[in-house]
C-alpha cells in the first residue's frame, strides 16, 4: 500500500509541477494555467469530502482506491490525446481533464492514510497518520 501510494503521489506531484511548461507548448496562457490548477484543486477537495463519506460507510478502501486510479489513468490519457486532437480547444480540454484527474487523485491521499489506520488499528490514528507523512513527503 505504501509503495503503491507513493507512487502515485510522486507522479501526480512531478506531474504537476511540469503542467505549466506543458501546457504552454499548447499556447495556452500562464494566467489560464493558474485558473486550470485552482479548479483542478477545487474539485480535487471537493471530491475528497465526498469520497471521505463514502469510505465511512462502505470500508470499501481496496475497492475505491482501485478505481479511483483507473479512473487517473484513462484520464490523464485522454487529456493526452485531445491536447493533440482538438486544436484551438486546448484549454477547455486542459481544465476538464485536469479536474477529472484531481477529482480522482486527491482523494487517494486520504483513503490511503484512512487505510493505514485501519491496517494499524492497535497503534493510535495519529501516530500512524505521522508514520505516513514521514515517509510519503
Amino acid at each position: 500500500m505504501l509503495i503503491c501510494t507513493a507512487g502515485i503521489v510522486g507522479y501526480f506531484n512531478i506531474y504537476g509541477t511540469i503542467l505549466g511548461e506543458v501546457l504552454t507548448k499548447y499556447n495556452i496562457t500562464t494566467n489560464q494555467i493558474s485558473v486550470i490548477g485552482s479548479i483542478g484543486n477545487v474539485g480535487g477537495i471537493s471530491a475528497s469530502i465526498i469520497f471521505g463519506f463514502i469510505i465511512d460507510k462502505s470500508k470499501a478502501y481496496k475497492k475505491l482506491f482501485l478505481i479511483l486510479n483507473s479512473l487517473l489513468i484513462v484520464f490523464h490519457s485522454m487529456m493526452t490525446l485531445s491536447l493533440e486532437i482538438f486544436e484551438g480547444h486546448e484549454y477547455l480540454c486542459a481544465l476538464i481533464f485536469w479536474t477529472l484527474i484531481n477529482i480522482c487523485f486527491v482523494p487517494i491521499y486520504s483513503i490511503s492514510f484512512d487505510y493505514a489506520c485501519e491496517l494499524g488499528y492497535p497503534v493510535g490514528k495519529i501516530l500512524i497518520s505521522y508514520i505516513c507523512n514521514l515517509i510519503l513527503f
